[in-house]
């Protein structure tokens, strides 16, 4: 998670990071691929009230700003590289 964290903080800074200290468990199955490798789940902000996009998933009228989509492909590019570059250790 460190390895997530550290680069979502180098993409977005620190200060637009959010962790929850309850996370919801919904009805993700990702702990059975944490059981067979090690990883991290997060979840990418895709709201903006300034464009009136705040429905949540699971809403008839749930959508995205579509400007939050390359820092995904950033964080999903860069956290792989910090590890194959050994410039972070997975905990």
């Amino acid at each position: 998670m460190d390895v997530v964290r550290g680069a979502a903080a180098e993409l977005v800074g620190k200060e637009n990071l959010l962790e929850d200290p309850f996370p919801s468990l919904g009805v993700e199955d990702f702990s059975y691929f944490l059981d067979a490798a090690p990883g991290a789940f997060y979840c990418l902000g895709t709201t903006n009230p300034s464009k009136e996009i705040t429905w949540p998933a699971h809403s008839s009228r749930f959508d995205i700003d579509e400007d939050c989509l390359p820092t995904g492909v950033l964080l999903h590019t860069l956290t792989p590289l910090r590890l194959l570059n050994g410039e972070a250790e997975e905990t």
